[in-house]
């Protein structure tokens, strides 16, 4: 397993920097990056990720999520309530992919993540 850790995080890594050589994007103008992992247990090693693209890599949504009092369930709802929040407007979100998965997001005046609703809706 600790093998395979590694191996996916040199694949995701790769697939990164493939990516925006093939789609000429500087690399340089990414800030963050979530990588949910191999979504049965959760592996793919973030530092392997982030060392060979240099850029901040989230990841362990789900402990993440219960380390804020949530359900642990929406595995992205942290990072969508940072990359997706609004003052003033709600915002909806729909993940799809293992297990789909729904999120409302409050406007900041109105609670924000303490006040977010999520949850997972299929696969």
């Amino acid at each position: 397993m600790a093998q395979i850790n590694i191996q996916l995080g040199e694949m995701f890594g790769q697939a990164i920097l493939d990516f925006c050589e093939e789609h000429n994007i500087d690399i340089n103008m990414l800030d963050l990056m979530g990588s949910h992992g191999f979504k049965i247990i959760f592996i793919g090693e973030r530092a392997i990720i982030s060392g060979m693209t240099w850029i901040t890599t989230v990841t362990e949504f789900r402990t993440c999520e219960q380390a804020v009092g949530r359900q642990g369930a929406t595995l992205v709802a942290l990072l969508d309530d940072i990359l997706l929040h609004h003052p003033t407007k709600w915002q909806k979100y729909q993940n799809i992919g293992g297990i789909a998965n729904v999120c409302f997001i409050p406007p900041d005046s109105e609670g924000g993540i303490h006040k977010m609703i999520d949850w997972d809706c299929g696969h």
